[in-house]
């Protein structure tokens, strides 16, 4: 038999009793109590008392008794109970606990999670060690529900963000500034994983301005509209036409049923539609003019 899954058996099947696993000598009949007054019974069929030899299917178990093969291994008690949120509560005496003083503690997903796990020996005068902890609160769920999450947010594709020049003529001034200004609003996505309402953000975190001149700028700065303008381009000294692109990087944020937002470790990426311009530039030219205004 397996014993690695041990806690999943206890889990679905003992939660609020004792599993005896080990050799059968001492526990197939007699009575298991625990310090605090209360008795469990090995060796029983009420559905509380389990000695096996280290891993019963469910279909196995139904409550009945399983009886140790190994006759030299120790007897070892599982018990799932939550925790106490009272004074003097030391689980190592009795792991006990009813009545509201009980904690409990929430998956992601908001479904309860799975109680504290303890242990104790028995010992081969058939007295047994103090009950020690094996594991605390646990959700088998949740790494599901994230590793969920995160395909959603890599797979999510934002509404590109909108771009706009300054002047939005379709042609610009060679060495004449050029402005830039790009949307930095957020946008929300809500979907329902694994029967998780989750919410998903995105904010973006910088841009990429490729100005088809060979030139490209990184920032987090959208650009702000004249007189106020931020960020700016300066097309060399030529004629003809350009294609600008920008790209927007995305950074992340995820809350489940309402709860408090989470940040993604990654980033992801959406492409404007691409601008073009024609580039011109201006010519200087002497004229004569008299004193009245007329130029030749």
């Amino acid at each position: 038999m397996i014993r690695r899954d041990l806690a999943r058996y206890i889990s679905a099947f003992v939660v609020g009793g004792v599993l005896s696993v080990g050799a059968a000598s001492n526990a197939s009949s007699d009575e298991t109590g625990l310090d605090d007054g209360s008795v469990f019974t090995s060796g029983s069929t009420d559905g509380k008392g389990f000695v096996v030899d280290g891993y019963v299917e469910p279909s196995e178990a139904n409550g009945s008794t399983q009886v140790a093969n190994q006759d030299d291994a120790p007897v070892v008690e599982y018990l799932s109970f939550p925790a106490c949120n009272r004074p003097n509560y030391d689980p190592n005496v009795s792991p006990k606990c009813d009545g509201d003083v009980a904690i409990t503690q929430e998956c992601l997903d908001g479904t309860l999670a799975q109680p504290p796990l303890y242990a104790r020996t028995q010992n081969g005068d058939g007295t047994w060690d103090r009950w020690r902890q094996v594991s605390w609160y646990t959700c088998p769920q949740d790494n599901a529900l994230i590793a969920a999450i995160q395909h959603e947010w890599s797979t999510l594709t934002p509404i590109p963000t909108s771009a706009t020049i300054q002047p939005d003529s379709g042609w610009v001034y060679a060495n004449v500034p050029t402005i830039a200004i790009a949307d930095d609003g957020a946008q929300l996505h809500t979907a329902t994983l694994l029967g998780a309402l989750v919410d998903i953000r995105a904010t973006p975190a910088h841009y990429t301005w490729m100005w088809g001149d060979g030139e490209q700028t990184v920032t987090e700065d959208p650009g702000s509209p004249y007189p106020n303008a931020t960020l700016t381009h300066t097309y060399a000294h030529q004629q003809g036409d350009v294609t600008l692109n920008l790209e927007t990087s995305w950074a992340g944020e995820y809350r489940i049923n309402g709860g408090a937002w989470s940040a993604f470790g990654s980033n992801i990426a959406s492409d404007s539609p691409p601008i073009d311009l024609e580039v011109r530039n201006p010519h200087s030219q002497l004229v004569a003019c008299t004193t009245d205004g007329w130029c030749r």
